[in-house]
């Protein structure tokens, strides 16, 4: 029920989490961005930022990747909202994720 209410978020095939909680990490990318001269961070910076472990926040960033609050360049991942639109959105109690599509799909 409570992914059908939108509180829940397919992030993975096998990642649900809660809505709150992908808005939390999503505020830990746009931190970790403005902590850097040029805004680009490792999955290791992002972890430690975060505080989780290293498979979650490759699934985390793999999801923002496809949303584009992120983008990859090589190692590095930096913000692509310059405005911070999308984790702001997030936070809002109607926001509602795009439907999981697995990565392949969006080549």
């Amino acid at each position: 029920q409570q992914a059908l209410a939108g509180e829940v978020v397919r992030m993975a095939r096998d990642r649900f989490l809660l809505r709150s909680a992908v808005a939390q990490l999503a505020d830990a990318v746009v931190r970790l961005s403005r902590q850097r001269a040029q805004g680009e961070f490792t999955i290791a910076d992002y972890r430690d930022q975060a505080g989780i472990g290293r498979n979650l926040a490759i699934e985390v960033l793999e999801y923002f990747d496809r949303l584009g609050l992120t983008r990859r360049e090589g190692d590095a991942r930096a913000i692509r909202c310059l405005d911070e639109d999308l984790a702001a959105a997030m936070k809002d109690p109607h926001w509602r994720p795009l439907p999981f599509t697995r990565p392949e799909e969006h080549v």
